[in-house]
């Protein structure tokens, strides 16, 4: 139908910049995160925007119900401030067609949120999680943190470095203090150094213009060498990717293994909330975003905005309570979308023919 496409149409525009400025918000705060957890590293600009483009599923998550409900509300909203909608009454067009233009719209972003939450938001959390233990965990590929007492060799060595400018190194200060084989404990303090990467996992590392302390506090045979040249190979920690978190698990796996633990019970169901919630936030805004063209949008709009709120807020408390086996995620979080559900359906049926005779008959005021 005509006026379907239309009304389709008019909002799946509204949706999209609405998601694009969503995500371009998010994408940003994602950035500030990247680059405060990675603080001091020199990482390649491809490397950074792989991290950020892996975290787009993610929060895609809570931005597509977001952006369907402000594209509903803002669309019917001006069709109203327009006049749209009373023409398309006055031609015989009901709330039904509102109604169907807006499922139309539900199913296409309940089918893109159950791929992205079912298995797209897995696999790139895992990952997103694999690049950034092995960046943290492998130096020689990646980066040496600057002024930042680092761990390598399983926490054999600690290594600080002052100044980094590519793979030159400034004020280099290297200890190992726990006797190994046969080797001494040794503290190397060094001007320059040159790091290369040796393999996957170690690195050549030349010092110059620097002294090394070897011997054993106890034991009282210190030798203090200086030296212009100094190499040796570190060895960093192999990068582990926790294959079984939560984050990590795609919905049918965690759906077959959801009554092992609390934590994988209140994930499942988390993702079916944010799967329903496009139903639940696409229903209620089409009677919140119908108001009267002389009457002020904002009290709606404030309306809609604290629902919608609210059903995240409870629904985070929710979710944060069955992780820790505090409540039944089955019986809580259903318990809230099932009422808000209702709520939706009572709003937009309020005013249908069955509606108004059900409600004459409750309050005995009589048939209409």
């Amino acid at each position: 139908m005509i006026i379907t496409r239309y009304l389709v149409w008019e909002t799946i525009k509204n949706q999209l910049i609405i998601l694009f400025i969503l995500l371009f918000i998010f994408f940003f705060q994602k950035l500030i995160k990247t680059l405060s957890s990675l603080e001091g590293g020199e990482i390649a600009i491809n490397t950074i925007l792989t991290i950020l483009g892996l975290g787009m599923p993610k929060m895609a998550q809570l931005i597509l119900p977001l952006s369907l409900f402000l594209s509903i509300l803002i669309t019917f909203g001006r069709l109203c401030t327009d006049s749209e909608i009373t023409v398309m009454q006055a031609c015989g067009l009901g709330h039904s067609s509102l109604i169907k233009s807006a499922m139309i719209l539900i199913a296409f972003t309940t089918l893109v949120s159950i791929l992205n939450n079912g298995w797209i938001e897995p696999w790139s959390t895992n990952y997103e999680n694999g690049i950034l233990q092995k960046i943290r965990s492998n130096p020689g590929s990646a980066m040496l943190w600057p002024k930042k007492f680092q761990k390598l060799e399983n926490g054999q060595v600690t290594l600080f470095i002052e100044e980094r400018t590519g793979n030159q190194l400034k004020n280099i200060f290297l200890a190992k203090l726990r006797k190994k084989d046969n080797t001494l404990p040794y503290v190397i303090i060094a001007k320059n150094g040159k790091i290369s990467e040796y393999n996957h996992n170690s690195s050549i590392t030349t010092l110059t213009q620097g002294t090394c302390f070897q011997g054993h506090p106890v034991l009282h045979n210190f030798r203090i060498t200086s030296f212009k040249n100094y190499q040796l190979i570190l060895t960093h920690d192999q990068s582990v990717t926790k294959k079984y978190n939560v984050d990590q698990i795609n919905l049918n796996t965690l759906w077959m293994t959801s009554s092992s633990s609390p934590v994988r019970r209140s994930e499942l169901h988390w993702r079916l909330t944010l799967i329903f919630s496009v139903l639940v936030m696409g229903l209620m805004a089409v009677p919140l975003g119908i108001a009267n063209p002389q009457k002020s949008r904002i009290p709606s709009i404030l309306i809609a905005i604290f629902l919608y709120l609210i059903f995240f807020l409870l629904q985070s408390l929710m979710h944060s309570a069955s992780n820790q086996n505090r409540m039944n995620p089955a019986l809580s979080m259903w318990i809230i979308n099932f009422s808000y559900l209702t709520v939706s359906i009572l709003s937009n049926t309020w005013n249908t023919l069955l509606v108004r005779r059900l409600r004459a008959w409750l309050f005995h005021q009589g048939d209409l």
